[in-house]
């Protein structure tokens, strides 16, 4: 049942994230969903990963998550500050996963190591 649980946090925290991301005219509700079902997909992923007792494994894991959350911030901001059209949602919706998804893997591998018996 935590392990739902943590999908759930993970899915809540995607969602209140991207209010504080720029802006986009008429994709932040599909930016949100992504958002929120890239942070679910990370729990998920975070579950089996979650069962290993290696602590070099956690730190690798988490290094490369917030590698990855910084390269998509960035990356969706070059594309929030450009030309709009179609390409560019793709790119923002993109971008959006590939920075929630490491939010969602971190929430249930930390929940699971910290509260897990």
């Amino acid at each position: 049942m935590k392990k739902i649980g943590f999908v759930a946090l993970a899915a809540g925290i995607g969602y209140i994230v991207t209010w504080f991301l720029p802006e986009l005219p008429d994709l932040m509700r599909t930016v949100t969903f992504t958002a929120t079902v890239a942070a679910v997909g990370g729990a998920a992923v975070g579950i089996p990963i979650s069962r290993s007792k290696s602590g070099r494994l956690y730190l690798g894991v988490a290094v490369l998550c917030v590698l990855v959350f910084v390269l998509g911030l960035g990356l969706y901001w070059e594309v929030s500050q450009g030309e709009p059209g179609a390409v560019a949602a793709w790119l923002a919706h993109f971008w959006t996963a590939v920075m929630f998804f490491p939010i969602g893997l971190l929430t249930e591998i930390t929940g699971l190591r910290i509260w897990d018996d």
